[in-house]
């Protein structure tokens, strides 16, 4: 039996991400799980062992961490759209990216 690719996604879950903003009177903490899925042209990485368009689940994960010391990360949401678009832009046979970043609630 051949098996058919439906559609061509895959992805990196639970990205542990902790940012620490320093304030002159006191320090913020923001603690995110991310989860990002792409999609895209992967066709020749599932089928001929072609990984040119893939992109390692811990290069994903290592790009998150590279986007949040950049990034503000004052909310989730600003933050999933930052991930998503550089993948967008970054790699033109990713037509989608599906980013879920949960805020991890952090007491002093």
């Amino acid at each position: 039996m051949q098996g058919v690719l439906s559609h061509d996604s895959y992805g990196k879950s639970r990205i542990r991400v902790a940012k620490v903003t320093r304030h002159a009177t006191h320090h913020t903490i923001k603690q995110f799980t991310v989860a990002s899925e792409l999609f895209g042209d992967f066709k020749a990485v599932y089928e001929k062992d072609d990984n040119r368009k893939c992109i390692a689940t811990d290069t994903q994960k290592n790009i998150v961490y590279a986007l949040a010391a950049d990034h503000p990360c004052e909310s989730a949401e600003a933050f999933a759209v930052h991930i998503a678009q550089h993948y967008i832009k970054t790699y033109p046979w990713v037509s989608a990216a599906k980013i879920t970043v949960v805020e991890d609630l952090w007491n002093r």
